[in-house]
């Protein structure tokens, strides 16, 4: 606990075991997405995760995330009713993340 609190302190990121949807999510927005696309990408990665995919999934550790879990929250969208093209978006983003991990 004290090692994962100093990491958190020295804003370092957390072992993968312990790293949450969230973190991981915000980390990549600024270390891989704003360096490597347009403006008007990244602002549009940025709805997506602050606005659907961090209050959906961002609490739980990334180690844990299953694609039961992904797909619930997808069927949720599109019965909230965003459009399929859009959930489409948010099931991309996830995506790329999970390409862009290892």
């Amino acid at each position: 606990m004290t090692t994962a609190l100093k990491t958190v302190a020295d804003n370092l990121p957390l072992t993968p075991e312990r790293q949450t949807v969230g973190d991981f999510l915000c980390s990549w927005l600024e270390t891989t997405a704003r360096p490597t696309v347009r403006p008007s990408t990244y602002v549009s990665y940025a709805g997506i995760v602050n606005h659907h995919l961090i209050p959906e999934l961002g609490r739980i550790r990334l180690t844990r995330l299953s694609p039961q879990e992904v797909q619930e929250m997808l069927n949720r969208k599109l019965a909230e009713g965003l459009s399929p093209r859009r959930v489409d978006y948010l099931r991309g983003v996830l995506q790329l993340r999970r390409h862009q991990r290892a």
